[in-house]
């Protein structure tokens, strides 16, 4: 357990160094997320804010390193699932892959919101019209999104990424610099009143949903050079997204106050150039986000459906372009869903609060909290002290917890919402 991580990489991989992860880290959490952090913070008021803000930080902290940690029992492992099912048996392991892959499928739906909302919004006219409807901005999306999904490793993504964090950055830094010399109109915030004790719930789900990634650490890890420098690529991205955040929700809600929207773009005026600027740049970034994620989906589906073509990534492989008519079929199946589910969504914010309570507590915090107690009992004093068997044991009640009543205040919000 304690030599060097041995394993074989797809033909023509040479895997990623660790600064490359950074990147991708970036890229992929700091997806959809960002966009409802000054509503969350509105709801939380300044105080809470700033302790929801370093917890969910800390704790995702703890649950990535978790995550490196046990994959120095399993170095094989490539999903949340296969470390379930070394750690935690069967069970464990339906739970992690079909929990991990219905994540992914509503977190595309997510993003597939986004891309409609920006594309609009890029091309909405002068005098505040759309432009666009919003079941043709997805049917553009979507024939973009088929290209860019046949991309099939996140190492092929670093370029992507790059472009990704430099186009959220900027659109983040325009809404900002608007925000902060027009203000927000009064029609910015369209947040219902639920009572301050549900909004509390939905706002820290919300967050939990902005600071997720654990669902494709594990693959970061497979496609590394040296995995086991996964932990410098997360105490360096960690922070980076957390002084994000606390930038734009701090300096929305500042700004705006009880006019904070519920969704960063509403902040600008629909038509402007900044607008159209903006949306550009989101619909950009949305895009990498989208793609990356994806890959985790299709690749699984794709090993159950054909397992023995699944790895023939190199034209000189056998069954490669068989291979990449099933990698088409499979993405845009999935492609699918995501607009179905985004057509379904009456507000952005309210599926950002279901995934982030229902669907990535359990899977991003709990599981990884979970596969460590669950552990051969042999090999834990070879890789961290007994004594936080204690704190991981509570720390998964809390997340289990904040999965319920988070849940419960997500679909409350959906069905006031639904009614109005």
């Amino acid at each position: 357990l304690g030599g060097a991580l041995e394993r074989e990489l797809g033909a023509g991989l040479d895997g990623m160094d660790w600064p490359q992860v950074v990147l991708l880290i970036v890229a992929e959490v700091v997806g959809t997320g960002v966009l409802a952090v000054p509503g969350a913070v509105h709801s939380l008021g300044w105080a809470a804010s700033v302790a929801a803000l370093l917890g969910c930080y800390l704790l995702n902290l703890y649950t990535g390193l978790l995550l490196a940690r046990l994959r120095r029992l399993v170095p094989t492992a490539v999903t949340l699932g296969d470390l379930a099912a070394a750690t935690l048996g069967r069970c464990g392991a339906l739970a992690g892959w079909v929990g991990l892959y219905v994540y992914i499928a509503f977190l595309l739906g997510d993003f597939a919101v986004v891309l409609g909302t920006s594309l609009q919004a890029t091309l909405a006219r002068s005098n505040g019209d759309r432009g666009l409807s919003r079941i043709v901005a997805y049917g553009i999306s979507g024939a973009v999104l088929m290209i860019t999904n046949q991309v099939r490793t996140l190492q092929n993504c670093g370029m992507l990424c790059a472009i990704s964090t430099l186009a959220i950055v900027v659109a983040i830094g325009l809404c900002l610099g608007h925000v902060l010399t027009e203000g927000c109109s009064e029609s910015g915030s369209s947040q219902p009143d639920t009572g301050r004790g549900w909004a509390v719930f939905g706002a820290l789900s919300s967050l939990i949903m902005a600071f997720a990634g654990q669902s494709i650490f594990m693959e970061m890890m497979a496609e590394m050079k040296e995995p086991q420098k996964f932990h410098w690529a997360l105490h360096l991205a960690l922070p980076m997204i957390m002084f994000i955040y606390a930038l734009v929700g701090g300096i929305v809600f500042a700004a705006c106050n009880e006019n904070t929207p519920t969704y960063l773009l509403d902040a600008l005026p629909v038509g402007s150039m900044l607008s159209r600027t903006v949306g550009g740049l989101l619909f950009v970034h949305t895009l990498v986000s989208y793609t990356i994620n994806q890959q985790v989906l299709a690749r699984g589906l794709h090993l159950l459906i054909d397992p023995s073509r699944a790895n023939a990534l190199a034209k000189e492989q056998p069954g490669f372009w068989i291979s990449c008519l099933e990698w088409f079929g499979i993405t845009t199946a999935q492609l699918c869903f995501a607009f179905g589910v985004a057509i379904s969504v009456h507000d952005f914010e309210d599926l950002v609060q279901l995934i982030g309570a229902a669907l990535a507590t359990p899977l991003c915090l709990l599981l990884p909290l979970i596969c460590f107690l669950g552990a051969p009992r042999e090999f834990m004093s070879l890789l961290w002290p007994k004594a936080e068997l204690g704190s991981a044991s509570a720390l998964s009640l809390l997340t289990l917890a904040l999965t319920v009543v988070g849940t419960i205040a997500a679909v409350r919000n959906i069905v006031l919402n639904f009614g109005k």
